[in-house]
């Protein structure tokens, strides 16, 4: 009865809290708990939409590579480089937050589930690798310590033609 009475007067009381969490964790833009008015649906699609608009172009520039998230594809010149996953995930994070710090639990965030634990020094092997993968491409991985990582130097440029 109680349950009744709080969805009443809140539509959202009772869901799952963590059960939205899980699924911006992996890879939503946005969760609606329980019930919810078709109207806030749609505005909630077109404030997507929007920002995705206005978002971060598709293709980045760095140095001698082109990033593709849409294609989720790294090139130097037209050389593909291959990466795995989290290799893929924790460059990613790195190249939207291009010439700012991005703390090693963001990275962990990014490539680990809502249930799944990496050792501590998880980061920094994949991080090492990447730096190998990248060598004389122009981008380089700074260590901040205490803090994270940084892509320096990075050279955003619109994207060039057959890209």
């Amino acid at each position: 009865m109680a349950a009744r009475r709080a969805r009443a007067r809140n539509p959202r009381a009772g869901a799952d809290p963590h059960q939205g969490r899980a699924a911006l964790d992996a890879g939503a833009s946005d969760y609606l708990a329980g019930e919810f008015e078709p109207r806030e649906l749609v505005a909630r699609s077109a404030a997507l939409v929007r920002r995705r608009e206005a978002g971060a172009a598709d293709v980045l520039f760095c140095g001698e590579l082109v990033v593709d998230s849409r294609k989720r594809e790294v090139r130097c010149g037209s050389t593909p480089i291959d990466l795995t996953p989290r290799e893929w995930s924790i460059f990613e994070q790195l190249v939207q937050h291009a010439g700012t710090p991005v703390t090693k639990e963001d990275l962990m965030q990014a490539i680990t589930g809502a249930d799944e634990r990496l050792a501590p020094n998880a980061i920094e092997v994949y991080v090492s690798r990447l730096r190998a993968k990248l060598a004389g491409t122009g981008a380089r991985i700074s260590t901040l310590r205490g803090i994270g990582y940084r892509l320096e130097n990075p050279q955003p440029a619109p994207a060039r033609a057959g890209w």
